[in-house]
């Protein structure tokens, strides 16, 4: 079923809206209606409007599953050629640009100050996760595709930017049981691939903006490095972080149209009330290892609608003055800040990150670059009480909507698929 949900978003303008998915399809020769329908949305309309248009490169964008055209959709997708020349169109990509020549839609932008300063300095990466996805039934399969991770790497190779922002349109830190949807963990080996890249180029300020899940969270995870004296004899890898470490943090932020809050898509008011309610608690109970907290241990998402912003201070009163970085969550329909977290840009800098060169009396010999949680890994038992009373609440929806069998089967996928591979204690 094709639908098409309208924006609440009518007054508050961000100064570069970044859009990870915009709006519902289902077939290719419905794209570039949908894509129609989207521009003549007052808010929309309004909102492009004041920044000058989308060919005025104000306005960037990638796609998900959806607006690729099929949910979970891969590059074995029949229409997905005439879905990137719908997405293009609908951005105003000249006929010269280089997205129109790439198999993707992935692209890079600098924003720079008026004087050129590059301390001063923002690259947006919008990655594609979807024009060269695999299957989920190929072992160690990828989302990106060899020509994309080569150009990824030229691009950061060749960025001079002070903080690198980068769009994935699936969450990178959410992993094992966490993982309630798709994300870079279901090809673990491809989320250590980026992870590891972004440590290992030395990147300045990498920040993550995701979607998907119909929700938002902030979360953070420390990069540095792992001493690999520690891997015991069975090659279990070591989850002690040793040196200097630097914090890599990711936005999620979804949707501006529908969420768990206010239902998703066709919803009865019964349905939306109960499946807010479910996740509510889930999230409460549940204990996220990557999600950020704030003060009194208030953990930070929200599922109601909501929109992110990212506002860089170059100066501030800060005796250093080192430039700092606002990431915040905004309430979808009245603008309000619901999370506002603060990172001073040196603390995400990977080239940072150091390897003790002396341990317990003697010289570290091998090291390997990782990211671990901010906090401790969560009791297995607890996790397995949160999912079954999830269960539970999804059984009872059963009796108000068969649609709920959907969500059975995604939970009981999620509870039985492959653990990571198995660490030690930090």
């Amino acid at each position: 079923e094709m639908q098409y949900m309208p924006y609440p978003l009518t007054v508050f303008l961000p100064d570069m809206p970044i859009f990870t998915k915009p709006f519902v399809a289902a077939s290719g020769e419905k794209l570039n209606h949908m894509y129609q329908s989207l521009k003549k949305d007052p808010g929309y309309a309004k909102l492009e409007q004041t920044l000058g248009g989308i060919g005025s490169q104000r306005v960037l964008g990638t796609w998900d599953d959806h607006d690729f055209g099929l949910n979970d959709a891969d590059k074995t997708l029949s229409i997905r050629d005439e879905s990137k020349e719908a997405f293009l169109n609908f951005f105003d990509a000249k006929s010269n640009d280089p997205r129109r020549f790439r198999d993707g839609v992935y692209s890079s932008t600098l924003f720079i100050d008026e004087n050129g300063d590059e301390s001063k300095s923002v690259l947006v990466i919008a990655l594609d996760l979807r024009y060269n996805k695999d299957p989920y039934s190929v072992k160690n399969g990828d989302f990106l595709g060899e020509k994309q991770w080569k150009w990824l790497e030229e691009t950061l190779s060749q960025s001079k930017a002070r903080s690198h922002v980068f769009i994935s349109s699936l969450q990178l830190l959410s992993q094992g049981k966490e993982a309630v949807t798709e994300c870079w963990s279901d090809f673990p080996d491809k989320r250590e691939r980026i992870l590891k890249l972004i440590h290992d180029m030395k990147v300045k300020a990498p920040i993550i903006i995701s979607g998907d899940v119909h929700y938002a969270e902030v979360m953070a995870a420390n990069c540095g490095f792992s001493d690999n004296d520690d891997d015991d004899k069975d090659g279990i890898i070591s989850n002690n972080l040793v040196g200097e470490t630097s914090t890599i943090v990711e936005l999620t932020t979804s949707g501006l149209t529908h969420s768990w809050a206010n239902g998703m898509g066709s919803f009865s008011e019964e349905m939306k009330r109960i499946s807010a309610l479910a996740l509510e608690i889930f999230q409460t109970i549940f204990i996220w290892s990557y999600q950020t907290k704030s003060e009194g241990n208030k953990r930070d998402f929200t599922i109601d609608l909501n929109f992110g912003e990212i506002e860089f201070l170059w100066s501030n009163n800060d005796e250093n003055n080192d430039p700092k970085v606002l990431v915040k969550i905004l309430h979808g329909t009245d603008g309000n800040v619901l999370i506002n977290k603060e990172y001073y840009l040196k603390d995400l800098d990977m080239e940072n990150t150091k390897m003790n060169k002396q341990k317990n009396g003697k010289k570290a010999t091998t090291s390997s670059s990782i990211c671990r949680p901010q906090f401790e890994e969560p009791h297995e038992l607890r996790q397995k009480i949160s999912w079954i009373i999830l269960i539970i609440i999804v059984l009872f929806l059963l009796l108000l909507k068969p649609m709920s069998w959907i969500l059975i089967g995604i939970t009981f996928y999620r509870l039985t698929k492959n653990e990571p591979k198995k660490t030690k204690e930090n």
